[in-house]
């Protein structure tokens, strides 16, 4: 219950989280059109991401490992 009661008070605010305010805005601003990934290893990771999604966890840490 403690944690739910702390998700309950958490906000961008507190002085604990230590994020940027670049970050802050980033959060409160996302980017509203496509994005553009230029890096073939960066795509391939996220369409190997998206392709386990519904795989066994042995498969995504078989994965992991190679």
């Amino acid at each position: 219950m403690e944690f739910v009661l702390a998700l309950k008070q958490a906000s961008l605010e507190d002085p604990c989280a230590k994020m940027s305010d670049d970050a802050l805005e980033r959060l409160r601003n996302p980017p509203r059109g496509p994005i553009n990934i230029d890096s073939p290893g960066i795509r391939h990771s996220i369409s190997m991401y998206l392709a386990l999604e519904h795989a066994s966890r042995d498969a995504y840490n078989r994965i992991c490992r190679s």
